[in-house]
């Protein structure tokens, strides 16, 4: 749960930083992925699937951005992000 928090507020001050509070987290879910160590012949843990949800605060504000794409780029994490 300590990860997720943190993980949020990164996201948080990332948003804050590029937007200037312009768009906010509606909700976020943090998914931890797997992957097959052949070796051991177990799943190990591998890293993160991120899903977020924004919301722009002011409806006229406009962006080009892939905000998976944005977000990954400062995380390494998969992101999947929606608008409410």
């Amino acid at each position: 749960m300590d990860k997720i928090i943190k993980i949020k507020k990164i996201c948080e001050n990332i948003l804050e930083t590029s937007y200037g509070g312009e768009i906010s987290i509606i909700d976020l879910i943090v998914i931890p992925t797997f992957r097959f160590d052949s070796e051991k012949e177990t799943w190990t843990p591998d890293s993160y699937s991120i899903f977020l949800t924004l919301k722009k605060q002011n409806p006229d504000f406009f962006f080009e951005k892939n905000f998976g794409d944005f977000f990954e780029s400062f995380l390494g994490f998969e992101f999947c992000v929606e608008f409410s």
